[in-house]
């Protein structure tokens, strides 16, 4: 049997040098990946993007970031209202990127410790 390889699957190698990569291809792959999980819970997605969106580093480790986002949205969006929103944007010579969901958020208290390194 031949099986295809997912385009996703290609980004799991460990990039030894930054190169170009689209961002928007990257959350495509990001949601190909868990495509089954976001079915099962339900989960709505609204994709808010235009290819395609050029960066330059390690497309992996920004994959790895977009997958562990996407996990984290399927852990705390409610049962009866699942939605999780991808926007990657161009503004002017920066990009930015939001991964949204319905669910809780942080608490103010854990929030305030997530970036105290000290």
């Amino acid at each position: 049997m031949v099986r295809r390889l997912n385009p996703a699957a290609t980004f799991h190698r460990e990039q030894v040098e930054a190169r170009e990569f689209d961002l928007v291809d990257i959350a495509e792959s990001a949601l190909r990946l868990h495509d089954v999980k976001l079915r099962r819970h339900g989960i709505t997605v609204e994709r808010n993007f235009r290819s395609p969106v050029a960066s330059y580093g390690f497309g992996s480790k920004i994959l790895q970031v977009f997958s562990n986002l996407i996990l984290n949205a399927v852990a705390a969006v409610p049962a009866e209202s699942d939605r999780l929103s991808i926007c990657v944007e161009v503004q002017g010579e920066s990009v930015q990127v939001t991964i949204a969901d319905n669910g809780e958020g942080i608490s103010d208290e854990f929030a305030a410790q997530l970036l105290n390194l000290t």
